[in-house]
């Protein structure tokens, strides 16, 4: 995993890259110092030494050596005599950009490959390296770490708090927000809250997940169309606007690609569980004036169960040396009753195990003993998860020196996971016939699970994302320009089912009078008995109980229109000094709606709702050479400034401005200090603008 300050390894275009460690001019001496061996070593080297971006396909090297180069040269001296046996030349594109070309090829075919600059994460100056630091992540980094996807690299860095965005947290208590709806994953840099980290694709946004559509599910993008992922470590609201407080994660996209790949990757764990296997086959064609990429993607993985891990199999942790997390809701259960001074169940008594509720006497009840029964029996601790990924990139060069380029994306998983048991309290009268109180009382409460007559609870959905994007660039009098307009939606359907509807359990306790709407009657049925361990039930009466159920819909949607031009101001001693200024549109949406039958005699329909809002944005970065080649000094080699801010209105809630200032600082050639300062923001979610507030303690 490469960190900092360079764009190494493959870049957007699927291009190997030597980066500079300062753009600089190609005509200044400098002192280079490169052994002798391959090209895939000596070329990155040389970009370090020299300043200067070198583009080339990675299999034009391949196989190629060069001599070694000490001494002081200017950099295209330097260059012309690594390459000088090599059988390869080169054309400068830019002052500070040299293209790695084969003569012979170029003689065959009049066609020349279009090599673009990198642009890092982190500044929108093409070929300037960002003042905070960037990690990026790539494929081969996904092998090396024995991982399938990028997305589970991504949840694994040290960086990434993944919290409550992460499948892993919505069914073992982590996600008490309940959020994570679609059991997707995100990404929580420093801790600070999936919804204060920025994801792009490409540096465009994509549509929120979640009950809030408040963060960005990265499971949903399709590895195999994945070049790389570039994570900045920093606040970046200044560049890319709300959200990006804990830092930004950059998925870029493959964009050029020739020839075909198939991957196939089996794998489990060590303890049992998550067995997955992932298939994934990409293909591309490369005309050199434009290009075309598809690819397919299959993930299927399975469940990881509580029971397969000694730490989740029971919440009594004594075992281990910890504590008793059962409950007293349980089965059998206990007979309790409210304290309104603490708003609380205490136990009075236990009902007896090893009965079926049949024949019990007052002085079977257990005074000052607790019934607890292990709430994580039956749970899963990852879902099932099923996954299709579908990606379609093209480019084209256009005349004078513009290209056209987009990008279709399209993802459906389906996820199915058992949860906790139904658990509760309810209360049994007389008109129970299995009714029995331990004082004479006429009504007992009852702590009750419901694992040993319905079992686990079923989480079960599918989560659709579609995402594209179209973007012009070019260069107009010396200044870079570049347009897009992107869109994106993400909808989530989830059921929650086998839970207890609450008013067909009060008529099957006899506390309700028959429901004339429903085929049930108790005295055809029979009354539930809660007073079993466990009792016998018929598999009429549990499925009458049981048919509780919820299910919801969620819709994301984001359209964004940018512009920005990027180039040089005026030269100064230290070199040219760099700007860029742009404007950004985006309009968001959020909806929601379905159905519940948890209480009442017929589904609760829940009225659909859509929140929409506008966020407009200007922006603009200045890069200023202090010290540079041609002015640096003995400890000073390097020395610029980074200034950016960026003003943002968001509909219905303000505007706000955000500036960010950095520096960096190099003694060396070799080694480069970033500073930096600025603000940055988390917006209200559409959601969150509707809901009121309501103030409580944290546990």
């Amino acid at each position: 995993m490469g960190h900092g300050y360079t764009s190494t390894a493959l870049a957007a275009l699927m291009l190997a890259v030597a980066t500079p460690v300062i753009a600089q001019s190609s005509d200044s001496v400098r002192r280079f110092d490169i052994a002798a061996g391959p090209l895939e070593r000596t070329l990155p080297a040389f970009g370090r030494q020299s300043g200067l971006q070198i583009l080339y396909p990675s299999a034009l090297v391949a196989g190629r050596q060069s001599p070694a180069v000490s001494g002081d040269y200017t950099p295209e001296a330097a260059l012309q005599l690594m390459l000088r046996d090599s059988g390869l030349t080169y054309r400068q594109s830019r002052p500070t950009v040299f293209v790695l070309v084969d003569p012979s090829v170029r003689a065959e075919n009049d066609q020349t490959t279009e090599l673009e600059e990198v642009v890092v994460t982190g500044t929108y100056l093409r070929g300037a390296d960002s003042t905070s630091p960037v990690t990026i992540v790539t494929q081969a980094d996904v092998d090396r770490q024995g991982r399938g996807t990028v997305a589970e690299t991504l949840a694994a860095m040290p960086q990434n708090f993944t919290g409550a965005a992460h499948e892993g947290s919505t069914n073992t208590g982590a996600d008490r927000s309940g959020r994570n709806v679609g059991s997707a994953t995100g990404v929580n840099l420093r801790g600070l809250g999936a919804d204060a980290t920025l994801v792009l694709v490409n540096g465009r946004r994509v549509a929120g997940t979640g009950n809030a559509g408040d963060f960005a599910d990265i499971s949903n993008i399709p590895s195999s169309a994945i070049s790389r992922a570039d994570v900045l470590l920093d606040g970046a609201s200044a560049l890319y606007g709300a959200d990006a407080v804990g830092g930004v994660v950059n998925i870029i996209l493959k964009s050029r690609f020739e020839g075909a790949e198939t991957r196939i990757r089996v794998g489990g764990t060590s303890d049992g569980g998550a067995e997955e296997i992932l298939f994934s086959h990409a293909g591309g064609l490369d005309w050199g004036s434009g290009s075309l990429v598809a690819a397919y993607e299959y993930h299927d993985r399975s469940e990881l169960r509580g029971a397969d891990r000694d730490a989740t199999a029971d919440a009594d942790l004594r075992r281990l040396g910890g504590t008793d997390h059962r409950l007293l809701t349980a089965a059998p259960g206990n007979i309790v009753r409210l304290d309104a001074a603490t708003a609380t169940y205490l136990p009075l008594f236990a009902i007896p195990t090893g009965q079926t509720g049949v024949g019990l006497t007052p002085g079977d009840f257990v005074a000052g003993r607790i019934n607890r029964t292990n709430q994580l029996e039956g749970q899963w601790f990852l879902p099932r998860q099923e996954r299709q990924s579908l990606f379609l990139a093209a480019r084209q060069s256009l005349p004078a020196g513009f290209s056209i380029d987009g990008d279709v994306r399209y993802t459906e998983r389906d996820f199915f996971l058992n949860t906790s048991a139904d658990a509760g309290v309810f209360t049994v009268t007389r008109a129970n016939p299995y009714f029995v109180s331990p004082n004479g009382s006429a009504s007992h409460d009852i702590a009750y699970s419901w694992i040993n007559d319905l079992g686990p609870g079923r989480s079960e959905g599918r989560t659709e994302s579609l995402g594209g994007a179209l973007g012009v660039s070019g260069e107009i009098v010396g200044w870079n320009v570049s347009a897009y307009a992107s869109g994106a939606q993400e909808t989530t359907s989830r059921r929650l089912s086998n839970r207890v509807q609450t008013t067909f359990l009060q008529e099957a306790l006899g506390a309700r009078a028959d429901i004339p709407t429903t085929p049930f009657t108790t005295a055809a049925n029979g009354f539930f008995n809660p007073f079993g361990a466990p009792a016998a039930n018929s598999a009429a009466i549990l499925a009458h109980i049981g048919s509780g159920y919820t299910d919801t819909d969620w819709a994301s949607t984001v359209a964004s229109f940018n512009v920005k031009v990027d180039g040089t101001i005026i030269e100064l001693p230290g070199g040219p000094t760099r700007a860029a200024f742009g404007l950004d549109f985006r309009a968001e949406q959020f909806e929601t709606g379905g159905e519940s039958f948890l209480s009442g005699t017929a589904p609760r329909v829940t009225a659909p709702v859509s929140y929409e809002r506008d966020v407009s944005s200007v922006f603009a970065e200045l890069r200023i050479p202090i010290v540079g080649p041609d002015n640096a000094r003995a400890g000073i080699e390097r020395l610029e400034l980074s200034l950016a801010g960026r003003v943002e209105d968001h509909e219905r809630v303000g505007s706000t401005g955000n500036p960010k200032v950095g520096l960096l600082f190099g003694p060396t050639p070799d080694l480069v200090l970033r500073a930096s300062w600025g603000t940055s923001f988390r917006a209200p979610s559409l959601r969150e603008l509707q809901s009121a507030y309501w103030p409580a303690p944290v546990g």
